[in-house]
């Protein structure tokens, strides 16, 4: 029992270690974003902090096989490269008893997985969808991007040319405005400033050295030439967190998932009885067939639609049994190589799980394009290495 218990506690080491890392790692993409929230946006820390933590969720949905696949090849390389498998043989004890213990362990965070990937990890999605939708009403400004077209500011559709965020100058700033009756103005500027008034609860574009034009409705044309001019449009000043119901595929849980699977069913089976119905009816060919056209191309998109739904719930699904799919290669991969450095260790698992991750990213492509079915697309990744995980494992433990 004290070898069992030794091993658990060799096990855990590097799962966790590679848990925290990978974590860090995968957030390092969102960091810049939190950052350029709280330095250059002026986004309070608590609410950068609850979208950090909103995010934990998807990270740790895909680090979780990477990291018992880390723990895996650590653990058994470390045994194996120190001859303690050949010394455990020689005493008699049955290598099942050392691998057992991981496997029940890994068993049980793939069963907490299914949970977590369809009920936790869409409620983080639809939280943190919400957070930037009011965050966004509150500091509109945060929106404002370089190089395309915005509307957040109702009345006025802007293009800016480039923007320096942290001086907030502006340059190339072409403005649309159209209100109720009024007639349309086009103001362009070469340049501008962006001012937030916070005590006035607005903010300032400030243009310089441009014109404006406007179509008036007597049909007369005017245009205006400034040095300076200034709009001021409002925002909210305090957060308000606003319910929403509508959620995107992404957001539903479990339950909600299949629920629209359901119904998505039973309108599928009512356009092929209306196929049928339409094949069997006794009317002009060509009307006939227009008719059964038209509804088969509704059925089609009803089949690509029920696929875009069963391809998340088999996706969150895959990821929660790669779990025990990548623990099983990594034992296996230990027993073979016999190095147990994590730094070996963690270069075989990321160099694995980007070979795994580009697959589910492929098959996730050819489902949405409707090549293939979400079955066989989100769970062929997962299932290509338990031959070679279990042969090479099972050869070891005969040896």
């Amino acid at each position: 029992m004290k070898i069992e218990k030794s091993v658990i506690k060799e096990f855990l080491f590097p799962l966790i270690f590679s848990i925290v890392v990978l974590t860090f790692i995968m957030l390092m993409d969102r960091m810049f974003i939190l950052a350029d929230l709280l330095v250059k946006k002026g986004v309070k820390l608590t609410i950068v902090s609850e979208i950090a933590f909103y995010s934990l969720p998807y990270v740790l949905a895909y680090i979780l096989p990477v990291a018992t696949l880390i723990a895996g090849i650590t653990t058994f390389g470390r045994l194996s490269h120190d001859n303690e498998i050949i010394a455990l043989k020689v005493l008699g004890i049955n290598i099942n008893k050392i691998i057992i213990l991981p496997i029940f362990l890994t068993l049980f965070l793939t069963f907490f997985m299914f949970f977590f990937n369809h009920f936790l990890w869409p409620e983080s999605e639809f939280r943190i969808r919400n957070l930037l939708l009011d965050l966004a009403r509150k500091k509109p400004q945060l929106k404002i991007r370089e190089g395309i077209f915005f509307e957040d500011f109702s009345p006025y559709v802007i293009y800016i040319g480039s923007l320096n965020e942290k001086t907030g100058r502006m340059k190339d700033i072409l403005i649309f405005k159209k209100e109720g009756e009024i007639t349309p103005v086009f103001i362009f500027a070469k340049e501008g400033v962006l001012k937030e008034r916070e005590k006035e609860n607005y903010f300032t574009f400030v243009l310089k050295n441009g014109e404006a034009h406007q179509l008036e409705k007597e049909g007369r044309y005017r245009q205006i030439k400034f040095e300076e001019d200034t709009i001021n449009i409002p925002y909210e000043d305090e957060l308000v967190r606003r319910e929403r119901s509508y959620r995107s595929i992404r957001e539903m849980n479990l339950l909600q998932l299949f629920k629209n699977i359901k119904e998505i069913e039973r309108e599928i089976k009512d356009f092929k009885k209306r196929i049928k119905e339409l094949k069997n009816k006794d009317m002009a060919k060509e009307i006939k067939l227009a008719k059964i056209k038209e509804e088969e191309t509704k059925l089609r998109y009803k089949v690509k639609e029920r696929e875009r739904f069963n391809l998340e719930f088999h996706k969150k699904t895959a990821l929660a049994l790669a779990n025990i799919s990548f623990l099983l290669f990594g034992i296996a991969l230990g027993l073979v190589i016999k190095r147990g450095s994590i730094g070996i260790s963690f270069i075989l698992g990321l160099v694995y799980f980007a070979f795994y991750y580009i697959l589910l990213l492929l098959f996730e492509e050819l489902v949405l394009r409707g090549k293939v079915l979400a079955f066989f697309g989100m769970w062929l990744p997962t299932i290509i290495n338990l031959p070679f995980s279990l042969y090479f494992l099972l050869k070891k433990i005969r040896e």
